[in-house]
């Protein structure tokens, strides 16, 4: 049997797509954006405040903005609200053209969680990837102490795969730590170093054309 090459064809990525649901945008993310979200609030809940960038400077924001492109092109896009203001970014990488799967990135501004953003962006972006993109396969990891967002994910239809755990980057002991006393069941220590819970979920597409239409885009 032959190779189909059609599937090994280069695939748009975000430099001419203009989705919107009316309430929310996604659009190529730019440098300009980099600006804007350089300066969110950081985030209420210390389990998050890794997320917080420190890049006071124009010259560090060129810096981040050139390696972060270079890792993320062409698909990096930014989620706008009803008004135009930047309000989060969905990511691709471990891009596989061939196969039609990658992994996603999702990042909300502080503020915005927990409104329904979120999930309807993702509704109108899994409808880009799957039916307009062609791709097959979409994979996330997410920590385990993440209820929120893993709620998100099953509604619009991804199904937990396997737990794994990964090393805690954030250079403060969770375990040691009173602040963290709310997710301790979700960390553990061996040889001296700390691991956080992660679960890994995916979405195919049988499964995303199986499901209503309305119960993907129910807000989180």
């Amino acid at each position: 049997m032959g190779i189909d090459f059609t599937v090994a064809e280069p695939l748009p990525g975000t430099d001419r797509v203009h989705l919107s649901s009316g309430r929310v945008t996604l659009r190529r993310f730019t440098r300009a954006d980099l600006d804007k979200r350089a300066v969110w609030p950081p985030y209420d809940e210390i389990v998050f405040r890794h997320l917080d960038l420190n890049l006071r400077t124009p010259e560090r924001r060129d810096a981040w903005f050139e390696r972060e492109w270079a890792a993320r092109s062409p698909f990096w896009f930014a989620i706008d609200d009803e008004h135009g203001e930047l309000i989060g970014t969905i990511t691709l990488r471990e891009v596989s053209r061939w196969r039609r799967t990658s992994r996603l990135g999702t990042h909300l501004h502080p503020k915005r969680l927990g409104r329904g953003y979120g999930t309807e962006a993702l509704a109108l972006f899994l409808d880009y990837y799957f039916n307009m993109l062609g791709y097959r396969l979409l994979k996330l990891d997410v920590a385990a102490f993440n209820k929120r967002a893993i709620r998100c994910y099953r509604k619009l239809g991804f199904q937990f795969k396997f737990v794994f755990w990964r090393t805690n980057m954030t250079g403060i002991e969770w375990l040691e730590d009173i602040r963290f006393a709310h997710v301790r069941d979700a960390v553990e220590k061996r040889r001296g170093v700390e691991r956080i819970k992660h679960h890994e979920m995916h979405l195919d597409v049988k499964t995303y054309r199986e499901m209503g239409k309305g119960d993907r885009q129910e807000a989180d």
